[in-house]
């Protein structure tokens, strides 16, 4: 196997507060644990940034592995993301905490990852004259304005595959998550790195299309998946009904550069298929609009659609029927090969598009020696506070159509049939 990928979206519907990105303008700053009064609770530099929000009063909160507490905003200053892009690729200078004096670094693509490979130095210490070093190794998925490194790895060698490294080191407890400024700076929450020379180049902007794994212009993608009936039924007694297993049709429609259209979404727990959900998406520049039904009440969306050449965010807010409704704050990710090994896609972040019943359906996929169509996955749907997993899950008898797209597979779990699913695709 030469790709297991680990992570590629990210997606909630939460209250939102206010957040903005913050570079550290001083040094030995103060953090308090509360704005004004609040106990001293830790020092933060000019090598330090920050997602933050506003606390009132002149200062800012934030949150970052080393400490958490408030900061005058005297000493900050909101600086705007840019889209992560190949051009980020090449060799960086840098700064960390002391005692590190300067940094020397590489960031690179591997295998559909991203690696950064940098070196500390520290100035020569009194008693050997010696100067000191220490190198690290990361790596992980780009988004829309960054890079989440997943995995550290140590040691590192160039000779054995990358993913086989990554399943030796095991995932961070916690991806070391690095911004791209509004000045080209490269920013985790402990250091900054310099762009020196660039060895890569602008790609296109990701779509929707890119989201649902579609090759080429893509004008319709029309999605069956059919479970066991006997599965279906067993699955059903065991949850009183409220298992979110089910067998759907999903159809949606692009436009010629790729963003959705129209999705139509049709379910079934045992017998006919039956229309549930049904979205026309109509666009302004950023801004998107979403009207439609489902399950017969109204829907309607508004968010704000943020594309760059690996990630879209979106950020709004929804309401389904008279009762329900949230705010929206979504990201997809592909990697530097143009594939999402790990999505979630549900009810209520955008696109709207659902998998089943649940609230959400989460899947992982697992890629051959230089294929991009997965060959296994791990699957799960989220209900009600529960969760149903289906890991190891082979992808067996796949057909393709001249575009590399599938259009025909079986899934197995330990050699049983679990689903089939049928895609039928229409072209510009």
């Amino acid at each position: 196997m030469k790709k297991m990928f680990l992570m590629a979206a990210f997606c909630c519907t939460a209250a939102l507060q206010a957040q903005d990105y913050y570079v550290v303008t001083g040094d030995n700053v103060n953090v308090r644990s509360q704005p004004v009064t609040g106990k001293v609770v830790g020092k933060v530099s000019s090598v330090n940034s920050f997602t933050g929000w506003d606390a009132g009063n002149g200062w800012v909160n934030f949150r970052i592995p080393s400490v958490s507490g408030a900061i005058s905003d005297k000493f900050v200053r909101k600086v705007a993301l840019r889209d992560f892009s190949r051009s980020m690729l090449g060799e960086y200078m840098g700064k960390a905490p002391l005692p590190v004096s300067y940094s020397m670094g590489t960031l690179s693509e591997r295998e559909g990852y991203v690696v950064l490979q940098v070196t500390d130095y520290t100035e020569p210490d009194g008693e050997s004259g010696l100067r000191g070093h220490m190198s690290h190794v990361y790596a992980g998925i780009p988004n829309k304005d960054g890079i989440s490194f997943t995995h550290y790895l140590y040691p590192y060698s160039e000779d054995k595959p990358l993913v086989q490294q990554m399943a030796d080191a095991g995932p961070l407890e916690q991806p070391y998550e690095f911004v791209v400024t509004e000045e080209g700076e490269l920013r985790a929450y402990d250091r900054v790195l310099e762009l020196q020379k660039s060895a890569g180049s602008q790609g296109a902007k990701m779509t929707e299309r890119d989201i649902y794994m579609l090759k080429g212009n893509v004008k319709q993608a029309r999605l069956i998946r059919v479970y066991p009936e006997n599965m279906m039924k067993s699955l059903q007694e065991e949850e009183n009904g409220n298992h979110p297993l089910c067998n759907f049709c999903n159809i949606m429609r692009f436009s010629p550069d790729g963003k959705i259209t129209y999705y139509e979404g049709q379910k079934s727990t045992v017998g006919k298929l039956e229309q549930v959900d049904s979205f026309t998406y109509t666009y302004d520049g950023k801004k998107v609009a979403v009207n439609g039904k489902r399950y017969g009440q109204p829907f309607q969306a508004t968010y704000t659609r943020e594309d760059g050449e690996f990630g879209i965010r979106y950020e709004g807010n929804f309401r389904a029927g008279e009762f329900s409704a949230g705010l929206i704050d979504c990201q997809y990710a592909i990697n530097m090969d143009g594939v999402p090994f790990h999505v979630v896609y549900g009810s209520t972040p955008p696109p709207f598009v659902a998998y089943g019943n649940g609230e959400s359906y989460e899947a992982t996929f697992r890629y051959g020696e230089n294929s991009t169509l997965p060959e296994s996955m791990d699957f799960s749907l989220d209900y009600g506070g529960d969760s149903w997993n289906y890991d190891g899950c082979e992808i067996r008898a796949v057909k393709t159509d001249e575009h590399g797209n599938w259009t025909e597979r079986m899934v197995y779990v330990d050699g049983q049939p679990i689903f089939k699913e049928i895609q039928t695709i229409v072209y510009y």
